[in-house]
């Protein structure tokens, strides 16, 4: 009974990164809001190293990022959704004559974009791109401002292909997959801190989390959507 006294009631804080926000995160939102009316939600849209410092601090109760697959003493994992980083430009852009490339050799041939610092696919793209002198054109906070940047210029730029997979199935954005640090594990994790207590909203939030049923493209990233030709 007191458990679900507990549901009639309280504050879910969740932060997430924006990639996650308009195809798993609002929707739950919404489906939660429906089962649980009187309880609060307050989002925060970061980074993923933000979003790890948040769950780490105990800001938040949930909090959705990239990872690398490794445990971490100070993180448990929810739910886990399979990602990649992939190559991305408008069609029109040369790369979508190709298969796969290797980031090196894209950057030694084509302008390009990247995140900021503050996202955790900065971090590992970097270290593909020690040595090479030739600066990114464009860099921004924001996976939407860098998808938009290169549908519109001759640049192409990377990024988890679980934030671009709505944009490369409606053939706005093309994709390709990288030999190199596409082989890389890389996942979208669903994070609660190992030294927070889980309120009953919170653990209520995380089960639908886990029983959510997502579209099945997100869980295939290696399945790049080319246009269909004409």
């Amino acid at each position: 009974i007191g458990e679900l006294k507990g549901l009639a009631r309280g504050t879910v804080n969740i932060a997430t990164v924006e990639g996650m926000l308009e195809d798993v995160v609002m929707p739950m939102l919404g489906d939660f809001r429906q089962q649980y009316p009187g309880i609060r939600l307050r989002v925060k849209v970061a980074g993923t190293h933000e979003v790890r410092d948040l769950v780490k601090q105990r800001e938040v109760d949930i909090g959705i990022a990239m990872s690398n697959g490794t445990p971490e003493d100070d993180f448990v994992v929810a739910h886990r959704f399979d990602d990649s980083v992939i190559a991305v430009a408008a069609p029109s852009h040369e790369i979508s004559k190709m298969k796969t490339a290797s980031v090196r050799d894209l950057i030694g041939r084509f302008r390009y974009a990247l995140p900021d610092e503050s996202y955790g696919i900065r971090s590992i793209v970097d270290e593909y791109l020690r040595g090479i002198k030739i600066e990114p054109d464009f860099v921004a906070n924001s996976f939407m401002a860098l998808r938009t940047f290169v549908k519109t210029q001759n640049v192409l730029t990377f990024l988890p292909y679980l934030h671009a997979y709505r944009e490369l199935n409606a053939g706005t954005l093309v994709g390709v997959t990288l030999s190199d640090i596409g082989e890389r594990p890389m996942f979208i994790d669903i994070n609660v801190s190992r030294n927070r207590r889980i309120s009953p909203p919170a653990k209520a939030m995380l089960e639908m989390f886990k029983s959510a049923t997502v579209r099945s493209e997100l869980n295939r990233p290696e399945s790049i959507v080319r246009p269909q030709a004409r």
